[in-house]
């Protein structure tokens, strides 16, 4: 199988792996305190400690066997300090695209239409050696065991009961109301003013919540939305720059050309060219 080239971004920076499919199991304790995003799919499965775990607009309060599902493309991030045991598995559409149709893979990739799941003991008797033989299949460059187990994995948490959005004073409801209402408005949201008026805060309670559990202002936060959303469709669509910078929000075109290459290294067109 000749492999495919995934890039992630994270801190600024675009990361290349010269890999289709990803494994690793390692005692962590998090230091993922940046908001990032990649464009492979994700699966976090914890073994041991606990993690709140910011998935696009929502934390969620993970303990051990519980299991999160990132789908590519998300805005997520952990919380530095908290972490254990964990399992994390990464591929992207290339590596299912070689083995099944277009509709069967849209089937599969259901799974990660739920963001938390947590396995009943009998389903984690299945689930861990599913991961232990992808990782064999893994060290061996056994393709086709690694296609087999992964689809095994993703059927298999496709039936698992699923964690519901959960809060607590660490993180305040709020956050989820900010980071959601930002996530559907980002191309019409003008200033930190249109946040606070659509819903009725003001608007310096919102920077203290941003500086306080993402360690970044909330004006970097919507860019960071606003850049995801260009990249999509710089990948996705044949609309030219400005197009593009306009119907994500960018004031000029020249100003997103610049924040642009500032996240990814490279403008917006060589971005296209080598990555669509």
């Amino acid at each position: 199988m000749k492999n495919e080239l995934i890039n992630t971004v994270n801190a600024s920076k675009v990361y290349i792996f010269d890999r289709n499919i990803y494994f690793e199991k390692r005692s962590s304790v998090s230091n993922m305190t940046e908001l990032h995003y990649h464009h492979h799919y994700e699966i976090y499965y914890l073994l041991s400690g606990q993690q709140n775990y910011f998935i696009e607009d929502s934390y969620y309060a993970m303990k051990k066997g519980d299991c999160a599902l990132i789908p590519k493309g998300t805005i997520h991030k952990t919380t530095n300090g908290m972490g254990g045991l964990r399992i994390l598995l990464n591929f992207n559409d290339k590596f299912l695209n070689q083995y099944l149709s277009h509709r069967a893979v849209k089937m599969l990739l259901k799974t990660f239409e739920t963001r938390i799941v947590r396995p009943t003991a009998e389903k984690a008797k299945v689930l861990i050696p599913y991961f232990e033989k992808i990782n064999e299949a893994s060290n061996n460059q056994d393709n086709d065991g690694l296609f087999l187990y992964l689809l095994k994995l993703l059927v298999t948490l496709q039936d698992c009961p699923t964690v519901e959005y959960k809060s607590d004073q660490a993180h305040p409801p709020l956050i989820h109301k900010i980071t959601e209402y930002t996530q559907k408005n980002y191309d019409k949201i003008t200033n930190l003013d249109d946040v606070a008026n659509a819903l009725y805060v003001s608007k310096y309670h919102i920077c203290h919540l941003f500086t306080k559990h993402f360690d970044l202002p909330f004006n970097k936060y919507l860019t960071k939305v606003r850049l995801k959303n260009a990249e999509e469709k710089l990948l996705t669509t044949n609309l030219n720059v400005s197009e593009i910078a306009e119907s994500c929000g960018f004031d000029t075109t020249t100003y997103f050309c610049y924040v642009f290459k500032k996240e990814f290294g490279i403008s917006p067109l060589k971005y296209r060219n080598l990555f669509k």
